[in-house]
């Protein structure tokens, strides 16, 4: 084989290897995997398309579609102190919701939010709300200290620190 041969072989195969190289990346590139106990929220260009991929693998369009994760299982948002929060297995953690009670007295509530993700809702919540994080901070934060210093505020201190609290 002479010389000019041969860079016309590697010209051709060149090319084809480029081509197919391209076409495993956009074919790898077109899965993604849903693990267990999660759910992926389809954003074609960054808005919310409505179409949810449950666990197992899915298709998407690469490079045109993104997704968002959220969890389905059970959720905890939890208040603690510093010191307790290292040892906590929560998987979003907080300071406790300082209030007054019904007579005055200035206490510190610490609390435990369990929550999931409803799948059937999950594209409801990317659209109007945006991740787990932003969940979290906007709704689950929020509402639950409001309602915490609202129940604290019609007891008093003895009542919370025995229980006597329905």
């Amino acid at each position: 084989m002479d010389e000019q041969k041969i860079i016309e072989l590697i010209r051709k195969t060149g090319k084809w290897g480029l081509i197919v190289i391209l076409l495993l990346i956009f074919f790898f590139s077109s899965f993604r995997a849903v693990s267990p106990g999660t759910i992926k929220v389809v954003t074609r260009v960054g808005q919310v398309t409505g179409r949810v991929l449950h666990p197992g693998a899915n298709f998407i369009i690469p490079f045109f579609e993104g997704t968002l994760v959220y969890n389905t299982k059970k959720v905890i948002y939890e208040t603690t102190s510093a010191e307790k929060q290292k040892g906590s297995q929560a998987d979003y953690k907080d300071f406790p919701v300082d209030t007054n009670t019904k007579d005055g007295q200035q206490v510190d509530v610490y609390y435990t939010v369990r929550f999931s993700i409803d799948p059937s809702k999950a594209t409801w919540v990317a659209q109007h709300i945006g991740s787990e994080d932003a969940l979290v901070e906007k709704i689950v934060k929020t509402d639950s200290r409001i309602w915490v210093r609202n129940v604290a505020r019609e007891y008093e201190a003895n009542e919370l620190y025995t229980g006597n609290v329905e």
